[in-house]
C-alpha cells in the first residue's frame, strides 16, 4: 500500500517534468482504393465512404526539434450499401434491399515521432509526423432483404498493426496554446476472419472466408485541432521586461 501511495505522489511530479504537450485534433477521413472501391465482383473492395477521425497525442519528450509522443486514434467510415444494392440488383437481376446497420469503426493506440522545422515566422512552424500503432477494427454490419429471405451480415472484430506519415503546420496563439493543421496518410491491413450471418429468427451461420474477408485500410486524414504546452514554446513569445532608463544629471 505504501508503494502505491508513493507512486501516486510521484506521478504528478513525473508528469510535470516529462509531459510537454497535448494535441487534440479531428477531421475528415478519406478512404483510398481498395478501401474505397465499390465493385461487388471484386473481393478487395471495401465500399467505404468519407468519414471522420479523432486523435489525441501526448508528447513526452523535452522541447526540441525531435519529439516523441503516445497517442489514441478513432475513425469511422460509412458503408456504401446503396451502391451495393444497385450493383447487386443489376448483375443478378434481383430486387433486394440493403440497409447499413453499422459502419467501419476503429480505435487504436500508438507512438509517434514528430520533427519540427525551424520556425518560418515567430509564431509558425512546420512538422513531420511518423507513427506506428495497433488498431482494433470492427467490420460493417448490414442486412439484405428480398422476396425470399432476410439475411444480416454481422460485424467482426480484428486487430492489426498500422503505420502513418503526415505533415502539418502549427500556429502559436500564445506561449502555451497553438492551432494545428495537418494531413496524414494511414495504412493497415486487417483480416476479419470467417463471415457470420444471421436470419430473421436470429439463427447464426458461419461461412469460411478463404481470405475474402481481408481488407486493406488506406486513408488520408485532414485534421484541425489545438495543442496545449506545459512550457513556453519560444523565447520571442515571452513578454519582455521593460528597460529601465537611469536619468543623468
Amino acid at each position: 500500500m505504501k508503494k502505491i501511495l508513493l507512486l501516486l505522489c510521484f506521478i504528478p511530479f513525473y508528469t510535470k517534468i516529462m509531459a510537454q504537450e497535448i494535441m487534440l485534433s479531428g477531421g475528415l477521413t478519406m478512404p483510398l482504393s481498395p478501401y474505397s472501391a465499390r465493385d461487388i465482383l471484386d473481393n478487395t473492395s471495401g465500399h467505404a465512404l468519407n468519414g471522420y477521425n479523432i486523435k489525441l497525442d501526448y508528447i513526452i519528450l523535452k522541447q526540441s526539434n525531435l519529439n516523441f509522443s503516445l497517442g489514441f486514434t478513432y475513425f469511422t467510415n460509412p458503408f456504401d450499401v446503396e451502391n451495393i444494392q444497385k450493383q447487386n440488383n443489376t448483375v443478378y437481376s434481383q430486387n433486394s434491399v440493403f440497409i447499413s446497420l453499422n459502419p467501419y469503426k476503429s480505435y487504436g493506440f500508438g507512438a509517434s515521432v514528430l520533427y519540427y522545422f525551424t520556425p518560418l515566422k515567430s509564431k509558425v512552424r512546420g512538422f513531420l509526423k511518423l507513427n506506428l500503432g495497433q488498431l482494433f477494427v470492427n467490420s460493417p454490419e448490414y442486412s439484405k432483404t428480398d422476396s425470399a429471405e432476410y439475411v444480416k451480415v454481422l460485424s467482426n472484430n480484428a486487430t492489426s498493426i498500422n503505420w502513418g506519415l503526415g505533415a502539418g503546420v502549427e500556429y502559436a496563439l500564445s506561449a502555451e496554446i497553438s492551432l494545428i493543421g495537418y494531413a496524414e496518410y494511414l495504412y493497415s491491413k486487417v483480416d476479419f476472419g470467417n463471415i457470420k450471418i444471421a436470419n430473421a429468427a436470429g439463427q447464426t451461420q458461419t461461412i469460411p472466408s478463404n481470405k475474402i474477408n481481408e481488407q486493406t485500410l488506406g486513408m488520408l486524414n485532414f485534421n484541425l485541432g489545438l495543442s496545449y504546452k506545459f512550457y513556453k514554446q519560444t523565447d520571442n513569445l515571452k513578454r519582455k521586461k521593460p528597460t529601465s532608463i537611469t536619468p543623468s544629471f
